[in-house]
């Protein structure tokens, strides 16, 4: 237990590299160090993702094309999806746009922001997590913009979608 979390704060990056550890341990079934495409496509079947969808991820985060994932592979693919929710959120709070030049177009931003979680939604076969999904995507299209709600959003995102979800 680390001083952070006695003292009930905790370290985000550093929750976040725990997190990425325990989970790349639990997909990395033989032990080696490494995961191979069949371990992560079997940790990512059990969350219900489909083999040409967790196929695909394995190519993307497969940086070096050995056919294998190392940590290193792994934590590279956390940081650019949590660089491009960052991204998102910016642009959504009017903070930039597209192209980096200050941008007031939030509905827009949050308009593709619904749409993607409505795909999220309708993609996962765990009826629980689609339901939680879905009923956050009509408060938000009930209650409008709201950076709250939008968090909420990707929190939601980023434990039902990590780069490989072996948690169950």
């Amino acid at each position: 237990m680390s001083i952070m979390s006695i003292g009930g704060g905790v370290d985000p990056s550093a929750r976040k590299q725990e997190q990425s550890q325990q989970q790349f341990d639990i997909a990395d079934t033989n032990q080696d160090g490494t995961v191979s495409a069949t371990e992560f496509m079997e940790a990512l079947s059990t969350q219900g993702v489909d083999s040409a969808s967790s196929a695909d991820m394995f190519s993307d985060m497969d940086g070096n094309g050995d056919g294998n994932l190392s940590q290193d592979e792994h934590n590279k693919a956390i940081q650019e999806r949590d660089q491009t929710m960052a991204q998102m959120m910016a642009r959504m709070d009017g903070e930039v746009g597209l192209y980096g030049a200050p941008d007031a177009s939030k509905e827009s931003q949050f308009d593709s922001f619904k749409t993607m979680l409505s795909s999220i939604a309708n993609d996962t076969k765990d009826q629980n997590t689609a339901t939680q999904l879905n009923d956050l995507l009509a408060e938000l299209k009930n209650d409008g913009y709201s950076k709250d709600g939008v968090q909420r959003s990707v929190e939601l995102m980023n434990k039902v979608a990590p780069p490989i979800n072996t948690t169950a």
